[in-house]
């Protein structure tokens, strides 16, 4: 997910496990924190994210800490190397969630499609697996019923 006025959400950023640092009225560079994260690597390689489109917006994206006691990890970051509060990229809920501080639509062609569609894989299970677990599910529904 990216949105740009997470600040005015609070309990959207809680429910991805980060929170607002500070928000930014232009585009920031993005650098990877874990550059060997399949988000980063699978099935696309992406490196730090540099090609921006300055759209004039009234608000580009957010700086993220992480919130307090979770499992949440920065994987990438607005600064060179790792520095609380200046995360841009999140993993966070068991790895179940991805939080981009910045808006995908200012990011230029093809990283942005590169690091959307690893993001996807990488949060989303192959088909396989979703065709088993609807399987199962349409089993336990059947059974229900009956």
């Amino acid at each position: 997910m990216s949105f740009w006025t997470l600040q005015t959400e609070p309990s959207l950023a809680a429910a991805f496990d980060v929170s607002v640092n500070y928000s930014f009225k232009s585009p920031k560079n993005v650098y990877r924190w874990d550059v060997g994260h399949p988000i980063f690597n699978t099935p696309n390689p992406v490196a730090d994210l540099t090609s921006w489109d300055n759209l004039s917006w009234s608000d580009d994206g957010d700086a993220l800490a992480l919130v307090p006691l979770s499992d949440a990890q920065a994987l990438a970051g607005f600064t060179t190397s790792p520095i609380s509060g200046e995360a841009a990229i999140v993993l966070g809920n068991n790895g179940r969630t991805l939080y981009n501080g910045f808006l995908f639509d200012q990011l230029n062609p093809p990283t942005s499609v590169h690091l959307i569609a690893n993001e996807i894989l990488y949060v989303i299970p192959e088909p396989g697996t979703v065709l088993l677990l609807g399987l199962g599910g349409l089993v336990l529904l059947r059974k229900r019923r009956a």
